[in-house]
């Protein structure tokens, strides 16, 4: 495509990003006259970054049952208002996305805080965060977005993550103790977070050092607080023997502990010999071993 700079899209990526097929927005074009792309040299259409916001701004209204017929004739600005005006108590991933896109931290927040009001943290979390963390994972594949985007976003909803751990009630005497960190060159911290907050909601004691963490401090902290699980994800890009390396020296020091780790870099075929290495491939394995 198309470097992250430039902001141009074509038809295929804007289909991946919106989930609203290439030919449904080709007939959008010619009947609705609702973009109108640049053209390459050999005749390729390229969308631009506000084509992109006007899409999501669409699929947004039609999810709360609009046709396409009521905004046709609508700017993206004038679709971007009506979608305000209409997102209450119950965004949808759209919006957010949008709002990311915007660097738009006031409506970013209260769409967050709608959603929370209208349906609990948790809820909020299943049905629009985290669709929200796997669409910023195709923009980020399709170069649709910088590290800024995701930087806005992840320091949004960390904030909302530890306010809701404050507010629990903490049990001193916890049934099992949680060490929580990314390895040392991993930044993507939504996932820790989440299971930071699920192991404080089941009830144990969780140690959270966060991202970038180097391996040495790793083992140094794990002899001081004896840990009964290791919880890491592997979000960037690496390969199978740097992960099994990792994992094995972490499994071989601490041998006591289970290694939980998860994350889209490691393969669904990924085997270990340590027995106390476990894969998580969604977020209902690491919930079995909170109980």
């Amino acid at each position: 495509m198309h470097s992250q700079f430039t902001q141009k899209y074509q038809i295929k990526d804007l289909e991946t990003i919106s989930g609203i097929k290439a030919h449904t927005i080709r007939i959008w074009e010619q009947r609705y006259d609702i973009f109108n792309p640049e053209r390459s040299a050999t005749n390729i259409r390229y969308y631009s970054d506000a084509d992109l916001k006007k899409l999501l701004n669409i699929v947004s209204l039609l999810k709360k049952g609009l046709k396409i017929s009521d905004f046709k004739d609508k700017g993206e600005k004038e679709i971007a208002e009506i979608v305000r005006k209409t997102t209450h108590r119950m965004p949808g991933v759209e919006a957010f996305t949008v709002a990311m896109l915007n660097f738009d931290i006031v409506y970013f927040n209260r769409y967050f805080d709608d959603s929370i009001s209208s349906v609990g943290f948790d809820k909020t979390l299943d049905i629009l965060i985290y669709p929200l963390m796997e669409k910023i994972g195709i923009l980020w594949l399709t170069n649709s977005i910088t590290p800024a985007h995701e930087h806005f976003v992840s320091n949004i909803i960390r904030q909302k993550f530890f306010r809701q751990i404050d507010l629990m009630d903490h049990n001193a005497e916890s049934k099992k103790t949680f060490l929580l960190f990314l390895p040392y060159y991993e930044q993507h911290e939504m996932s820790l977070l989440y299971s930071y907050y699920l192991v404080k909601k089941y009830g144990h004691n969780a140690v959270y050092l966060g991202q970038n963490v180097p391996t040495e401090d790793v083992l140094k902290v794990s002899e001081v607080i004896k840990p009964d699980f290791l919880v890491c994800f592997f979000i960037s890009k690496t390969n199978e023997n740097e992960i099994s390396s990792l994992l094995n020296i972490f499994s071989s020091s601490i041998p006591s502990a289970t290694i939980l780790a998860g994350g889209n870099q490691i393969e669904p075929d990924l085997k270990f010999e340590n027995e106390n290495i476990k894969i998580m491939h969604d977020i209902q394995l690491f919930k079995k071993y909170l109980l």
